[in-house]
């Protein structure tokens, strides 16, 4: 996991923290972005510039659950920056899902050979 995606999870946790909520959904999903690209870039993919074509990418690779993991951040990403706005509920689902963000790091860690990506112990 590269340090800006790990910049972005902390600030995340913070965003929710001070009630922040659409910021911390929002980061959430740059961070599982960034991670993905990081995933594409180790297996010497292109990286899609499209959100809904690197969901698709990364299902491609076989990382399923992952793809689904991005896929719903996304929609609470849009949600967020789009629309009314997201509660406190779908923020810390965003942030705290620990089976997606397990699932979405497990495969980095195996693939980039990261050593770290369990440093937020408050969301897994």
């Amino acid at each position: 996991m590269s340090q800006k995606s790990k910049k972005l999870l902390e600030e995340a946790i913070k965003d929710l923290d001070i009630m922040c909520y659409n910021k911390a959904a929002s980061a959430s999903y740059f961070a599982i972005r960034m991670i993905a690209e990081e995933i594409l870039r180790a297996l010497g993919e292109k990286i899609p510039k499209r959100d809904d074509k690197l969901a698709n990418a990364i299902k491609n690779k076989g990382l399923i659950r992952e793809a689904i993991t991005m896929a719903s951040l996304y929609a609470l990403r849009k949600k967020a920056d789009y629309e009314a706005g997201i509660s406190k509920e779908e923020a810390e689902l965003a942030l705290t899902s620990s089976p997606a963000l397990r699932s979405f790091m497990l495969p980095s860690e195996r693939i980039i050979g990261s050593p770290h990506l369990f440093g937020f112990t408050s969301v897994i």
